[in-house]
């Protein structure tokens, strides 16, 4: 038994990753749109996102509940049934943000991830509605 613990203790310990790993369910027309806008501003798709995703916070952040106001609701975005799930890695800090927003409204971390996505597909004239 000790013979295992001192295994367990030189074993390397796991890396802290500074990401989180998100499958978010996505169009191919919004996949593609997102590179559009990366390229068009010449930056990492994944900068661009969470550009979006702290854009659709702090425009949602009105929502968020509380005692003192009437409870408002936010409609998110859904992607298609069969939509294929793309991979994603967030920064952790602004994954904690999203968790966190997605907790107080409430609605799933995914949702707002997309939602985020649509709404800023919408602001950079790439999808109308």
């Amino acid at each position: 038994m000790d013979k295992i613990k001192e295994i367990d203790s030189e074993a390397p310990q796991k890396k802290k990753l500074d990401r989180q790993f998100l499958q978010i369910p996505m169009e191919e027309w919004a996949f593609e749109g997102w590179s559009v806008i990366a390229e068009k501003h010449k930056k990492y798709k994944k900068l661009k996102l969470e550009g979006f995703i702290l854009e659709y916070i702090q425009d949602k952040a009105q929502y968020k509940f509380s005692i003192e106001k009437p409870q408002k609701r936010i409609v998110p975005f859904i992607a298609a049934t069969g939509a294929k799930a793309r991979s994603i890695w967030l920064s952790n800090e602004v994954y904690l943000l999203t968790e966190e927003f997605a907790e107080s409204v409430p609605i799933g971390v995914n949702r707002v991830v997309y939602s985020a996505l649509i709404e800023g597909l919408i602001k950079e004239d790439i999808l109308r509605m």
